[in-house]
């Protein structure tokens, strides 16, 4: 598969696109995501330069559903107690977090500009809400019951109210936000805007942005270790972490890991950070006290998204290109099982309260699978 390349104002790398458009269009494309696919399509990576990371103008990457390399395959399998179970959603679900104390979850589906609420007893669809075009990634605030959504193709944040399931508030942010991380504490929620390079920092409780700050090529994902006052922003075209302080607003320092990193989770316990990268399949092992990479844990094919869980220390990835979700004991930081889920899993969520209940979003099969057993 061909990979294009282009580069954007001050010699930054820009976007790298699979030129499928899409994968045969099953989530429909904005014009301008159109116009800059063939925009891209001008300039090729130039001779000798090493491959990028794979990666869509959605910000997540694309391959036929099911396609798999020949002779891949996945060392451990699920135990045999291993459950999972589908629940329809919307067109092409993205991402998918979970509200325990309400029995919710929230699935941000792309295709349809709307987050479907699950009911996690009974695993149903309760109701639809439209929010902004193309949402990605949600978060929660368990205190206060209110969901915020990132909208890429709009630019802006959708704040919702899980009470009554309807739309507070929209806030315009920078272009391409992608991910978000909520501070109850702090009333501060940190949305990882693609397109303009920076973290943009919201005032949750006025609903509006606070300041935007200069991070890495292309930032995906994004992490908070409350106790150390520090967010972890995953930038993709430079295969780096930056650590913000979220005291001070700056950038305190980088932290190189694998191949096109993509998200970020954070285990505030034992002091590590976990970050997928897609370009080289496998899962950087942080220590979020040196900032330095301890360990890399091969995973599956284009891991995406990853989620620990405290309670049962597992942290689980979703692998993209195998429909598959690989779970890791942090203790040994190996993989101790493999488990087949909906085709192109992105988002990932977890319910501490059930320590082995996982919740995938897949974009692929319009599915929500809710593993239990692991």
């Amino acid at each position: 598969m061909p990979r294009i390349n282009t580069r954007g104002r001050k010699g930054q790398l820009g976007i790298h696109v699979v030129v499928i458009l899409r994968s045969h269009f099953r989530c429909s494309l904005p014009v301008s995501t159109m116009f800059v696919l063939l925009l891209t399509l001008c300039t090729v990576l130039p001779a000798g330069a090493a491959p990028r990371p794979i990666r869509s103008s959605h910000a997540w990457p694309t391959a036929r559903p099911g396609a798999v390399p020949n002779g891949t395959s996945c060392p451990f399998s699920a135990r045999p107690t291993t459950r999972v179970t589908t629940i329809p959603v919307g067109s092409c679900p993205i991402g998918v977090e979970v509200n325990p104390p309400i029995h919710r979850a929230y699935v941000a589906n792309s295709g349809d500009n709307s987050v479907a609420v699950v009911n996690t007893t009974t695993q149903r669809v309760i109701t639809t809400i439209p929010v902004g075009v193309a949402p990605q990634m949600v978060a929660v605030d368990h205190q206060t019951n209110r969901v915020y959504v990132a909208n890429e193709s709009s630019a802006s944040v959708s704040v919702l109210n899980g009470t009554t399931n309807s739309v507070l508030a929209t806030i315009p942010v920078n272009a391409g936000p992608i991910d978000i991380a909520v501070n109850e504490g702090t009333h501060r929620a940190y949305v990882t805007t693609a397109f303009s390079n920076t973290l943009t920092v919201l005032n949750t409780t006025t609903n509006s942005v606070v300041t935007n700050i200069p991070v890495g090529a292309f930032p995906l994902g994004v992490a908070l270790n409350r106790a150390a006052h520090e967010a972890y922003v995953t930038n993709v075209d430079d295969g780096t972490v930056s650590v913000v302080d979220t005291t001070t607003n700056t950038v305190s320092g980088s932290i190189s890991v694998g191949l096109g990193p993509v998200l970020v989770d954070v285990f505030p316990a034992i002091h590590r950070a976990y970050v997928t990268n897609q370009g080289d399949n496998t899962v950087s092992v942080i220590n979020t006290r040196t900032h330095n990479v301890v360990s890399i844990i091969l995973v599956g094919l284009n891991p995406v998204d990853v989620k620990v869980n405290p309670d049962n220390q597992r942290a689980y990835v979703t692998n993209q290109f195998d429909g598959t979700v690989s779970v890791i004991n942090t203790r040994t930081n190996t993989v101790v099982a493999t488990v087949t889920v909906g085709l192109s899993p992105i988002g990932i969520a977890v319910k501490p309260e059930e320590p082995d209940r996982v919740y995938t979003a897949n974009e692929y099969s319009n599915t929500v699978s809710v593993i239990t057993g692991q």
